[in-house]
């Protein structure tokens, strides 16, 4: 692409720098940028690209700085301020983050996206009413806003709380995005809560076609599976959500779920 295209050869570092990334070779990622940096200093994307992999690679401390620094005062900060308050909630700083992002509200020409990001902030805090009442907004704003309508129903549906709601927020988010596998493992959630098996069912396994990996998918059917009776189809799937789970506080409670299986399973042998 660089050879073909010289015009877009920070865009082709771009995406070397990310395919180094998604292999998990941070030091090559990081290493690309600054060479990449060298040949364009001025590039933002490049700036704000490798203030994120310094991140991920355990200096978040100095990559805040770097991106404090790019920070002019205006409409253009809310990018940076994205930034910033992504490496925040990834090191679990969540204060941190929320004082960050109502900092910069003004530098927001687009509202939506301030709102879906303040209410995702207000969900990691478990302060689940101002959490409710940023996607609200969002979606007061554009009410096919497919991602507000996903997170405000799964947010409700996970806690077993507003199911009718959810259940109709969640509809509507499938019926604008019909093959995004996150959605319809929302939708599949939503109706285990209600108690609608075959639909949950259905819905998860669709989404499982469509995103292979994702634990929080495999978790889902793997509590769908226990309810039903299924425990060798259950302990299957928490075992995969297990494998491709990265977040430590998930994995010990998938973990617990494996572990009070195995002790059930052996009484019911007992018996």
């Amino acid at each position: 692409m660089k050879a073909l295209s010289p015009e877009n050869a920070s865009k082709a570092e771009g995406y070397i720098i990310d395919s180094y990334r998604a292999a998990k070779q941070l030091d090559k990622a990081l290493a690309s940028c600054e060479k990449a940096l060298k040949a364009s200093p001025d590039d933002k994307d490049l700036k704000l690209l490798y203030a994120d992999i310094l991140a991920e690679n355990g200096n978040s401390e100095q990559a805040i700085k770097n991106l404090q620094q790019m920070l002019t005062n205006s409409e253009e900060d809310a990018k940076v301020y994205s930034y910033i308050v992504q490496i925040y909630q990834r090191d679990k700083k969540f204060k941190e983050a929320e004082k960050a992002l109502v900092s910069a509200e003004k530098y927001f020409k687009n509202k939506e996206s301030y709102f879906f990001m303040l209410g995702a902030l207000y969900e990691r805090e478990k302060e689940y009413d101002k959490a409710e009442s940023a996607f609200k907004k969002v979606l007061e704003l554009n009410p096919k806003h497919a991602a507000g309508l996903n997170y405000l129903g799964y947010m409700w549906a996970d806690r077993d709380a507003n199911l009718p709601a959810a259940l109709e927020l969640l509809k509507k988010a499938v019926d604008l995005e019909p093959n995004n596998g996150a959605y319809l493992d929302s939708l599949g959630w939503v109706y285990f809560r209600l108690n609608q098996m075959e639909e949950a069912e259905s819905y998860l396994k669709k989404a499982l076609d469509r995103v292979r990996k994702d634990p929080t998918i495999h978790e889902h059917l793997g509590d769908l599976y226990y309810k039903k009776g299924q425990y060798e189809e259950a302990r299957h799937a928490w075992e995969l959500s297990l494998a491709y789970n990265q977040d430590e506080e998930e994995s010990k409670k998938v973990q617990k779920k494996v572990d009070d299986l195995k002790v059930k399973l052996a009484s019911l042998q007992k018996k």
